[in-house]
């Protein structure tokens, strides 16, 4: 696969298949850029798998084993198998069609990670491992059960699939960036980033539990109301880590989905429970507004985003 074609498939999937999360890669300082874009491609790809119903658990199971093997190991012989038997299954059974696309290429989001420098590379064949134990946990554990009956195992499985990636995210910045990503404490941005990160993941599942319930999965043991404090706190943790980052790009491109998950759950505040909640362009663009006053050292200026940008 050649430059241009890496940087098409970088930018148009990965656009397809984030709207939100694509402003924020779009956004980080380019030596940070291409390995995130590559993490996210892959651990994207794996959710698709874990998700597709009309496949069997035993069926994603075994796939998510064979990814896990082509990211861990880049075998040639594997990685192009697996990419055939994707392309020609799976990949047809997704019903976004971003989604379908990105099934169709997981062996060129392979390549991408193969061009990826060493560290990088091993920094991002870290957490997909980690994201990989928590998608099999997901399958396996409902296969037996309908609810998550102790906290601990949602603790854990919020860390598996998204507060590694925040440790991902620090971990990537000091390699790349040094004293430029941030002068705090290493434990202590690991720390927060965990945090923000655990933070996003429950806001989803507060999002979807509607939808999840009605696919017989229940995440929240007992009242959500302990779950929406713990994920708002992991959004604040967010800003305390994206106000130790240094430059705007920076600061902007981590701040803004805390940002735009503080709207989301606003917005699931005064949802009644109907239908799954989607802010709109216009919040989004809100969002955004505030996260350059933020990442400029102004977040006083505009702490909500004007009248005509929350009405749209």
């Amino acid at each position: 696969m050649d430059g241009f074609s890496r940087k098409a498939l970088m930018k148009d999937v990965l656009r397809s298949v984030s709207r939100s999360f694509y402003l924020s890669i779009k956004s980080l300082p380019s030596p940070m850029r291409d390995a995130v874009a590559v993490a996210y491609l892959l651990a994207r790809a794996t959710d698709s798998v874990a998700d597709t119903a009309q496949a069997g658990v035993e069926e994603r199971l075994g796939y998510l084993e064979r990814m896990r093997v082509a990211v861990a190991t880049g075998d040639a012989e594997e990685c192009a198998m697996l990419d055939e038997e994707l392309r020609n299954g799976l990949a047809a059974s997704q019903k976004d069609a971003g989604e379908r696309v990105l099934l169709s290429r997981f062996g060129d989001c392979l390549d991408l990670l193969a061009a990826l420098p060493g560290e990088q590379a091993a920094l991002v064949r870290r957490v997909l491992a980690t994201i990989l134990e928590g998608q099999t946990w997901d399958l396996v554990y409902f296969r037996t059960h309908e609810r998550v009956e102790d906290a601990e195992s949602l603790r854990r499985y919020a860390y598996q699939v998204a507060g590694c990636v925040g440790e991902f995210w620090t971990d990537l910045g000091f390699l790349v960036l040094g004293e430029r990503f941030s002068a705090a404490p290493r434990e202590l941005m690991l720390k927060l980033a965990r945090e923000y990160g655990e933070g996003l993941q429950l806001l989803n599942i507060i999002r979807d539990r509607k939808e999840d319930a009605e696919r017989g999965r229940r995440y929240l043991a007992g009242s959500s109301a302990p779950w929406v404090q713990l994920s708002r706190a992991g959004l604040e943790a967010g800003e305390a880590y994206a106000r130790e980052l240094h430059g705007f790009r920076l600061r902007f491109a981590t701040v803004l989905p805390a940002l735009i998950g503080q709207r989301t759950h606003d917005a699931l505040k005064h949802s009644a429970g109907e239908g799954k909640v989607k802010i709109s362009r216009w919040q989004v663009r809100g969002c955004m507004l505030r996260a350059v006053c933020f990442a400029l050292g102004h977040e006083g200026v505009v702490s909500e985003p004007p009248v005509w940008v929350q009405g749209r």
